[in-house]
């Protein structure tokens, strides 16, 4: 999300836990426009928790939208039925993650119908929340994206430079826990032990600065420094 948002790529989601929020979030961290597609009325922010976020959303120009008249509420139909025009809008749908019946793919099957590209994260293959993108990448190995820069020259876009990406624009904890994974890749409980964070919060942070490109993770639980 950081960066296709620093390439001008506007950021469509659904305002949900997770990756959703994660999304919308660092788009506007790096002054990047985000859209906000919602299950409900405009007055029905769905979950109530990220009313704020849906303010910033439109205070940094970006967009809430929905087809549904105010006042309606948000229910299990109506989230699928938006997922169409999350797609719709945009010329690309990204899947991180998803299982075998998760929203996520019907998503996919909007895009496809819809002509847009598709681009799909290869996932944990023993997890059943990847049972459903991992699938579909065995179906359509095209779609397979590693990294960011993959969907920018699918899209046409010339990435800008980052050479003078500033890694250190973190928290105080993030900076402490980049400071001891830079130096060397460590265990996860090892990095607790040192950060003194607590297992859930460091998991937390981690996969923030997963998403931002920032530090991986590898296999046995290690996480190393990527900037």
């Amino acid at each position: 999300s950081a960066t296709l948002a620093k390439n001008n790529v506007v950021i469509v989601s659904g305002l949900a836990y997770g990756i959703d929020s994660i999304a919308h979030t660092t788009a506007i961290e790096e002054e990047g426009k985000t859209i906000a597609v919602l299950g409900g009325g405009l007055d029905k922010i769905y979950p109530e928790i990220h009313t704020t976020l849906a303010k910033q959303i439109v205070k940094t120009g970006g967009l809430l939208l929905s087809e549904y008249f105010p006042g309606t509420s948000p229910t299990q139909y109506t989230f699928p039925e938006r997922n169409r025009i999350i797609s719709g809008i945009s010329n690309g749908v990204l899947v991180v993650e998803a299982g075998e019946n998760s929203g996520s793919l019907h998503t996919v099957s909007h895009a496809l119908d819809q002509g847009k590209e598709l681009f799909i994260v290869p996932a944990n293959i023993n997890s059943v929340a990847s049972k459903g993108s991992n699938r579909i990448l065995v179906e359509m190995p095209d779609a397979l994206v590693t990294e960011p820069e993959q969907i920018l020259a699918r899209l046409g876009i010339e990435p800008k430079s980052e050479e003078n990406k500033d890694i250190l624009n973190l928290s105080e904890d993030e900076k402490k826990i980049y400071e001891i994974v830079s130096f060397e890749p460590i265990e996860f409980d090892k990095l607790a032990q040192k950060t003194k964070l607590s297992v859930s919060t460091l998991g937390s942070l981690l996969t923030i600065m997963e998403m931002n490109g920032i530090i991986r993770r590898l296999p046995n639980n290690i996480i190393e420094a990527v900037v």
